[in-house]
Formats: structure tokens, sequence, C-alpha cells
């Protein structure tokens, strides 16, 4: 879902921390290059209104708090929260501190219910984090205590969220995803990722709910070793979005694994290197957003080079290379 996301619009500069003297940093001394690595926040002053200082998400301090007490203070809106806990996400491979910095969003409620925050960027928060917890608890034992644990703290976030804007197509997703997560018997999520992508109301919905819906939609497949179905659906998908990103081609090079068809499986590997490439020459967020992307598609290409020719250490190779780029 942050493969969507848009990308910052303000330029490079220092770092925050590289210049501790905040009131130093004035409009005049803003970043002339554009960069899509850099936030800039605007801080108020006792007098004469505020100014604006710059965050390097490439230079990031390992402790977020400083930051959020800055941004508490001075009203800092959802959006950049958001963008600061993606900085830690992407650039800093640390999740705990992108969970955390949403967290403290909400922590207090007098803040995160201010008036002039826009609704849909809280929900983008509470979707983040219900997603975050979501993943955790795919990762657990079934009879794991954390598991119930993060399915519970992941439906707190997405019903807050689906409070503020209700039926989005990420309710239906959500819910999809719920129902594999918990291994529920039965072709419920299947139906509730078709209510977005061949519903009657399907239309309303947005390119990210349905990205969502396609590639749940797929791991479902995949998961009850349908890699047939799997490949119809992500060609019928390309056939009517040909600009759906990069990742797509990686569950079809997943696909292609599964059935046997270990060509086929290495030619949509390397279509996703290529198509990250053609993005990152856009904008240096692509290739911290394109990590984990990369990654798997150079995974599944080790995978499917060495089902082909059983071939040890070009697989071991292909391995490193993917766990090196996103550990």
């Amino acid at each position: 879902l942050m493969e969507l996301d848009e990308t910052p619009s303000v330029a490079s500069g220092p770092s925050w921390q590289s210049r501790r003297g905040f009131e130093d940093m004035e409009e005049a001394n803003a970043p002339t290059q554009d960069s899509s690595h850099i936030l800039t926040i605007r801080l108020l002053r006792a007098v004469n209104g505020s100014f604006d200082t710059y965050v390097d998400l490439q230079s990031l301090p390992t402790d977020p708090r400083e930051y959020l007490t800055l941004f508490k203070q001075n009203q800092v809106p959802p959006s950049l929260w958001y963008k600061l806990a993606q900085g830690y996400y992407l650039y800093k491979n640390d999740a705990h501190s992108f969970a955390s910095i949403l967290e403290e969003f909400f922590s207090d409620t007098s803040f995160s219910s201010n008036r002039r925050f826009v609704d849909v960027e809280i929900v983008t928060l509470r979707n983040a984090l219900a997603l975050h917890y979501l993943q955790l608890a795919a990762g657990c034992p079934d009879s794991a205590a954390d598991k119930n644990h993060y399915i519970q703290q992941s439906v707190i976030h997405f019903n807050a969220g689906g409070q503020i804007i209700r039926g989005s197509g990420l309710s239906f997703v959500f819910s999809g995803l719920l129902q594999q997560v918990k291994n529920m018997e039965g072709n419920y999520p299947r139906e509730n990722y078709d209510r977005v992508l061949k519903g009657e109301n399907s239309n309303r919905f947005t390119l990210t709910d349905k990205l969502a819906a396609h590639l749940c939609y797929v791991s479902f497949l995949l998961s009850h070793a349908s890699p047939d179905d799997a490949l119809t659906h992500l060609r019928e998908a390309l056939r009517t979005n040909p600009s759906l990103p990069a990742v797509v081609r990686t569950a079809i090079g997943m696909a292609h694994n599964m059935s046997g068809d270990f060509v086929r499986a290495q030619q949509s590997y390397q279509r996703t290197l290529e198509l990250c490439r053609e993005e990152e020459d856009l904008s240096p967020w692509h290739a911290a957003q394109h990590s984990a992307v990369k990654s798997d598609a150079l995974a599944g290409l080790a995978i499917s080079r060495y089902n082909q020719t059983r071939d040890v250490p070009s697989y071991l190779q292909g391995m490193k290379e993917a766990y090196l780029l996103n550990p």
C-alpha cells in the first residue's frame, strides 16, 4: 500500500539533527534542490508567526522521540507523522519506530481529535497501524498468545478508522485479510476481495483499494494452491490497468514458480526489477519504497533458478543479495 502513497514534494537540505538550532533555520535558508527525502515542518514562534525547518529522512536519529514532542507542540498534521514513520520503516528498516510514531499520535485524544486535521489523513494512520499489527499476527503460530493480541490491536485501529470514513474498499480488504490470518475455512476472503474488484459498487473504489484487493486475492489463491487461477486474475488486472506497480509482476513470478514454469517466473521477477529501476530514476523516495519489492523479486529469482538448475552456490548468492537489500 505504501507504493501508491504520494511522494513528498519538498526540497533537499540539512538534516534536522545536523542543525540543532531550529531558530536559525529561517525560510531564507530553505533547500533549493528538489528531493523526496526531506520533510518541511512548520514550527510556531512565540511572536512573529512561524518558520520552516527540515527533516532529512535519510539521516534520522535512532530515537524518534525528539521529533514527536515538537510535532505535538506545533500541531504537525497527520500526513507528516506518517511520512516520518515511513522514513524509519523505509530508510532505517525500523518497524518498531514506525508503529511507535503512529501510536504516539493517537496517545493523546485531545491532540489527535484536532478539528484542523484532515479525516482521510487520520484514517491513513489508523489503517497503517491495523495492517502493521495484522502482519505481526500473520507471523505468529496459531497457538501463540501474541497472535490474538496483535489481531485485537489491528481490529481496534481499523474500526476506529471505519468510524471516520465508512464503506471504503479497504474495509472489505481488511475483512478478507483478517479471515486469512485467522485461518478461517471457506471462501469468505475471496468474497470480500470480489466486492472491491467486481461488485456493483466497485467503480467507486480507489486504485489503492483495488491494488490491495488484487494482491490479497492472489495470496488467497496461491495459499490454496491455485496458481493458474492467480495468473488468470493478474493478467486480467494488468490488461485493465497496465500501470499497476512492479509488485504485481512479483506476484506473477510467484504464480509461475508454483506452477512449475521457472523460465517465465524468472522473466517476471526480472521485469519487477526493471520497473523498480525505471521508477527510481524519477525519485530516490521510490528506491526506499522498493527495497522490500526488489528483495522479494531477488529471492524469487534465486528460488526459480535453483528449481530449474539445482545450482546451490548461485541460489545462496541470490538469497544473500535479497537479504542484504532488506534484512
